[in-house]
């Protein structure tokens, strides 16, 4: 994995032998991609959302089902408000679709959906929550709730970490990591 890396695809169990890899294996490779943008899905594939201000509508899904080796575009986003903020962050929800959102000059993340694995998305509309017109993070624990981190007040101030039970909807537990100015949370 290095820095152009953007997805990673761990085909298991693997057919036709039915192989699993070891839950060590498994917590090795996820320390790696810990602070990466490289969306695993729960089938294997890799996804990855890039910055790519070519196209000032659309945000760009590539997928790789071969480990990184290539990449193919899967899908593009209507995401026309989020020109020259196109920084992208994916989720994939308990239900197999794949939440999408984007930093975009509001403060209030763009969002669309993916029912279909990257290849359609649903019409992007803003989130209800603010964060502060700077670059933020989700990550799925293992407890299966949604961390968020992201600045919570007005000029890249306020860094703090939230988090939902219930897929995004709500954030009801929250920590201020840090008061003064901040800048990215990865």
């Amino acid at each position: 994995i290095t820095p152009k890396t953007k997805l990673l695809v761990l085909p298991f169990p693997n057919n036709p032998t039915g192989a699993v890899m070891e839950r060590e294996d498994l917590e090795k490779i996820a320390e790696v991609l810990r602070g990466t943008d490289i969306l695993v899905l729960s089938d294997g594939t890799w996804l990855a959302s890039p910055n790519d201000y070519m196209d000032e509508r659309f945000t760009v899904v590539y997928a790789s089902t071969d480990k990184g080796e290539t990449w193919s575009l899967r899908g593009k986003a209507y995401i026309p408000r989020a020109y020259n903020y196109d920084e992208t962050n994916m989720v994939e929800m308990k239900d197999g679709s794949i939440w999408l959102t984007v930093r975009n000059s509001t403060g209030n993340p763009l969002q669309s959906f993916s029912l279909d694995g990257g290849y359609t998305w649903t019409l992007s509309s803003l989130t209800d929550y603010y964060t502060g017109q700077t670059r933020f993070n989700y990550t799925r624990l293992a407890s299966g709730a949604i961390l968020r981190v992201s600045n919570a007040g007005k000029e890249r101030t306020v860094m703090s970490a939230y988090l939902s039970y219930d897929e995004g909807i709500t954030w009801p537990y929250s920590v201020t990591l840090c008061e003064e100015y901040s800048t990215y949370p990865d």
